[in-house]
């Protein structure tokens, strides 16, 4: 039984590839998705098995630590053990669109940071006060929100993500969530914790943009990076070997810790609370999750809450 939980943020510092398989669809390789939303995700299974091969590279595959967390494979007796940390699958919190002004705008819809507040509400270890997120805005049709005071992605009161155009209207409250959301981009990154929230003396700057959750599960189906891989023949010609599916750099997402007591106790792990904190307190910042990784891709940074 699950006894601890906590939240980990994850931050693509480069596009990610969390594949689910061959498609029939224009895209070869496509991401994995919710099946009722439609929205990226990444599958907690794969989240668990991305952090694993982390850490046995760390310390080593028969580690006792790694083998309480994420469990003990079978030995040739048939003995082994399940793992007493247990991982959601991630969900999107915000993804970058290109913005007329600003270069791109994190965007995210009331749907998105429902979950999040969910998740976060049932979690012992947070605290929503001063989130903002117990008051999620609605946008109405064809508009777009923006934090009041911030004109960063606005101009003469419209926005265009990508080639689509919005009415830009101003939220008081958009400006709590935003600054919330940036003190959790993980990272050090002054840069991006700015562009998402940053007050200077009267003046907010900021390109957190909410819009209606069908519009963004629309931009979301079309907007995701799709990569063409060639290869080039003795003649030099290049053909195309398949398209595959990515979600791009500086999106956030979160996911679930779930913590059991664990099967045995170790010197650093005892109860469903340590087990809740390893990774943290392994001082975990970035690992690298899905394929193609020889070309670039996986890399994630995280923080938790």
């Amino acid at each position: 039984m699950f006894k601890a939980s906590k939240i980990m943020f994850l931050y693509t510092e480069s596009s990610i590839h969390p594949g689910a398989g061959d498609s029939t669809g224009v895209v070869d390789l496509p991401i994995q998705r919710e099946i009722h939303t439609q929205l990226p995700i990444i599958q907690g299974s794969e989240l668990k098995g991305a952090l694993r091969e982390y850490f046995e590279k760390k310390y080593s595959q028969n580690n006792t630590e790694v083998n309480l967390i994420f469990g003990k494979p079978s030995d040739s007796l048939g003995t082994g053990a399940g793992g007493a940390l247990g991982f959601s699958m991630s969900k999107i919190v915000l993804f970058p669109l290109a913005s007329l002004k600003g270069v791109f705008a994190y965007v995210t819809c009331p749907m998105c940071l429902e979950s999040l507040r969910q998740d976060m509400n049932s979690t012992a270890s947070t605290n929503l006060a001063g989130s903002g997120l117990d008051n999620i805005p609605l946008p109405g049709e064809n508009t777009a929100l923006v934090p009041k005071g911030s004109d960063s992605v606005s101009i003469n009161g419209k926005i265009v993500l990508s080639e689509f155009p919005f009415d830009c209207i101003e939220n008081d409250n958009l400006g709590t969530i935003a600054k919330w959301l940036s003190e959790r981009l993980p990272g050090d990154n002054k840069y991006f914790k700015d562009k998402l929230y940053k007050k200077t003396g009267n003046k907010i700057q900021s390109n957190l943009v909410l819009i209606q959750d069908d519009i963004f599960k629309d931009l979301l189906q079309i907007k995701t990076e799709v990569v063409h891989r060639n290869v080039l023949d003795d003649k030099g010609i290049s053909k195309n070997l398949w398209t595959e599916e990515n979600l791009p750099a500086d999106t956030l997402l979160f996911s679930m810790l779930y913590a059991a007591d664990p099967y045995e106790e170790s010197e650093k792990i005892k109860t469903a609370a340590d087990v809740a904190g390893y990774l943290e307190n392994e001082k975990l910042s970035s690992f690298i999750i899905g394929g193609n990784q020889t070309v670039g891709r996986g890399w994630v940074s995280v923080t938790f809450a």
